[in-house]
């Protein structure tokens, strides 16, 4: 097993407010293949389109509820975006198929997703030095719990807080300080380890920005 050395700036802390997307595993990867799937499904009632018009139509709807449901959870939601493509090209609502859109994209992201090298050496360590983690993470509820179980890493993390249940997405404080408040810890307690300049980051508390491997000394 790879030995993780922490930083300083970690090593010093007792409570690691850790980010899910594009920090413990690669995004991208995961949605691509999810959407492809998607396709595959869609286009069947459909032979004539392509796979650009599909992107497009999915882009279309995503901005729209994006626009309705700013800085909160809801904002991330697939069953929104297959919903809103659905009805924006049937002229009603498509109950069936806009839950198994939502069912086959989730189901072959998290089908894909697979962890970060230095993430499982690193819980290991905090566990090791009794540091709290929670997750602190954009999106809803349900599905990042999904992800914590596929990734098999919910024995390492003590709590998870989400832009769902907080209300607003992040770099607001109030996630941050739901999280703390969770632990019970105050803001000096804790570092912020994620992949984003713009949502890692808050007033109070010291960040860690980084994208495919643990800072060490």
């Amino acid at each position: 097993m790879e030995k993780i050395k922490l930083s300083k700036e970690i090593k010093n802390k007792k409570v690691i407010l850790l980010d899910m997307d594009d920090t413990i595993y690669e995004y991208k990867p995961c949605h691509d293949f999810a959407l492809e799937k998607v396709y595959e499904i869609y286009k069947k009632k459909r032979k004539s389109i392509s796979y650009n018009s599909f992107l497009l139509k999915y882009e279309n709807a995503k901005k729209e509820v994006k626009k309705l449901t700013k800085n909160q959870g809801a904002s991330h939601s697939r069953f929104l975006y297959f919903q809103y493509m659905l009805e924006n090209e049937s002229k009603k609502t498509i109950f069936s198929e806009t839950h198994l859109l939502s069912k086959i994209y989730w189901d072959s992201f998290i089908k894909k997703m697979t962890l970060n090298k230095w993430v499982i050496p690193f819980l290991k360590n905090c566990k090791k030095n009794h540091k709290k983690v929670v997750i602190v993470t954009d999106l809803t509820s349900e599905v990042q719990f999904r992800k914590i179980i596929k990734l098999g890493i919910k024995n390492y993390i003590d709590f998870i807080v989400t832009s769902e249940e907080a209300g607003i997405e992040k770099p607001s404080n109030i996630i941050f300080k739901l999280a703390l408040s969770k632990i019970g810890e105050k803001e000096k307690a804790a570092i912020i380890i994620g992949d984003s300049y713009s949502k890692d980051k808050s007033s109070h508390i010291r960040s860690i920005i980084l994208k495919d491997k643990i800072v060490v000394v």
